[in-house]
């Protein structure tokens, strides 16, 4: 289970809380706008609050993807399943080919996915460090793009123009 009650929720925005109200002005990120230190509500942009909210997902992949080990690469929970080096592709792949489109306005991700299905995208996976080296690059390359993607176009509205 991944969540075991509304008691779990109440104590985790406790816990981040605490964390937003013990900064030091010294450890606010680049991008973060004054004021900042001591505020519960500090004053963020959407580039900041897309990288945080990504960071915290990469976190726990990274601790559910340090788990795995190559023998455990080619199982697939049925049949026709993704397997979990598949999943595991499928991560890095699927955000590039969004980064791609929300930046860029580089839809081919989806030109080629939506028509053929996800396998068509994915291509072979790799070893499992090969895998988990991509998916951090990917993320790494998506942080930077983020944070240096100009603040008043993260509203612009994206169009696919065949």
């Amino acid at each position: 289970m991944l969540c075991s009650g509304r008691n779990d929720v109440n104590d985790y925005r406790k816990r981040v809380a605490g964390k937003l109200l013990s900064v030091a002005p010294e450890n606010c990120r680049p991008l973060c706008r004054p004021p900042c230190a001591g505020e519960y509500n500090f004053r963020m942009d959407y580039r900041e609050l897309i990288c945080k909210q990504k960071e915290a997902v990469r976190r726990r992949t990274r601790e559910v993807a340090g788990m795995l080990r190559a023998e455990d690469l080619a199982w697939r929970p049925e049949k026709d399943a993704l397997s979990v080096g598949e999943m595991l592709r499928h991560l890095w792949v699927s955000e590039e080919g969004v980064r791609r489109a929300a930046l860029d306005g580089n839809f081919s991700y989806y030109e080629k996915r939506i028509p053929q299905g996800l396998r068509a995208v994915l291509g072979t996976p790799g070893t499992l460090a090969e895998e988990l080296a991509q998916l951090e690059s990917v993320h790494q390359e998506t942080l930077r793009m983020v944070a240096a993607f100009p603040s008043e176009r993260l509203e612009d509205e994206r169009v696919h123009q065949p």
